[in-house]
């Protein structure tokens, strides 16, 4: 039987996958466990975490699992960005509102904003997974120049500055592009959300 370590399943892409599910774990656990009044951010980082997990097993050097779970990750994918993202604005734009505090909530309005996404993805607009993240950061961005915002404002600035660079890399580079030598667009936004997210959350 074949053997490999975790070193020889892993490629650049699955790593930086499993970078952003980590950070994802953490944000799930405080936002829907320590926290259960952060329903919305916790149920944010849980479908962005999927997707990034399911990356991790499609890109790896197991190729027959990867073939497995393509189409799995495919969706999760699709999911996170007109689900996912929506959530955590909504979790910081009205951190108050029931929606973003109560499970119940949550899950209904991320399964109807979801549905919907997969619908107008399906039928053939693609870019509306890259315009739904887009428009949920600058919705943040609106959100933080309320003098009353809450939170601290200068780390979440820094967040959705991160969400920003990691969107803009995805429309203005090609899949095969190579920045720096060594890290593709898809490794970009992985890294980007990797140190975006948490400063969103826990700025909040």
């Amino acid at each position: 039987s074949r053997r490999l370590g975790a070193r020889g399943l892993m490629t650049p892409d699955s790593f930086s996958d499993l970078a952003l599910c980590l950070v994802c774990r953490g944000l799930v656990y405080r936002c829907w466990w320590l926290q259960a009044d952060r329903a919305a951010l916790g149920l944010a980082g849980l479908l962005i975490g999927i997707a990034a997990a399911l990356g991790v097993l499609r890109f790896s050097t197991w190729t027959e699992i990867g073939e497995l779970v393509k189409g799995a990750h495919q969706f999760a994918s699709v999911l996170a960005a007109v689900a996912g993202f929506p959530m955590l604005a909504l979790g910081i734009v009205r951190p108050n509102s029931t929606v973003a505090r109560h499970r119940a909530g949550a899950w209904w309005c991320a399964f109807v904003i979801g549905g919907f996404g997969i619908a107008v993805w399906v039928l053939g607009f693609k870019q509306w997974a890259q315009l739904v993240p887009a428009l949920s950061a600058l919705s943040i961005v609106v959100a933080l120049r309320d003098s009353n915002a809450g939170g601290d404002r200068s780390f979440r600035a820094l967040g959705v500055g991160f969400l920003f660079a990691g969107f803009t890399v995805v429309v203005l580079l090609t899949p095969t592009d190579i920045v720096f030598g060594m890290v593709t667009r898809v490794q970009l936004l992985h890294y980007a959300l990797v140190v975006g997210l948490p400063l969103l959350v826990f700025g909040a």
